[in-house]
């Protein structure tokens, strides 16, 4: 994600949408940055089982502030799949809604976003005796308990677990 200004461009400048190879994302913004092409690919930060990820918001789906004459030479940027079409044009959005999703993905960068398993989910068990069996969450205990309801041994059993000795499926 490149750091530019919205307001300093010409008016027939548009941020088109694409897709792209998830695995070049870097090599992809550093061909925009050397062609002067903006590039935004929305990213958030998530805690998931006590550790930080940062994670796409759209995985394989970024942004190009390109003028309209140029749409050639981002079609065929290394890294690009497609360019996504709207009819007989190609697909954009406008610069607030972009300005809006930038300011979301500023602040989910400093605020991560905390995700907890709801009732209902499907787990891995990390730890213990149970390591490596799946449990279905059936109430949330505290702030790092979960209990969760596991097959064995043909019966069902009801357990009391921490948080960081599960994983989410």
């Amino acid at each position: 994600m490149n750091g530019f200004k919205l307001d300093q461009r010409e008016h027939n400048y548009h941020w088109f949408i694409f897709t792209y190879y998830v695995l070049k994302e870097n090599i992809l913004c550093k061909n925009m940055f050397n062609q002067g092409f903006d590039c935004f690919i929305p990213k958030v930060k998530v805690l998931v089982n006590n550790k930080n990820r940062e994670m796409n918001l759209f995985p394989g789906y970024g942004f190009g502030y390109i003028p309209s004459s140029k749409l050639s030479s981002l079609k065929y940027t290394k890294g690009i799949k497609t360019l996504l079409r709207q009819g007989k044009g190609y697909a954009s959005i406008s610069k607030t809604e972009i300005s809006n999703l930038m300011l979301l993905c500023e602040n989910a960068l400093a605020n991560p976003i905390i995700y907890k398993p709801k009732i209902g989910d499907t787990v891995k068990i990390d730890k213990g005796a149970f390591k490596n069996n799946l449990a279905q969450v059936i109430g949330l205990d505290g702030k790092d308990r979960i209990e969760l309801m596991l097959s064995f041994l043909s019966r069902e059993i009801i357990l009391d677990f921490n948080l960081k000795n599960i994983t989410q499926i």
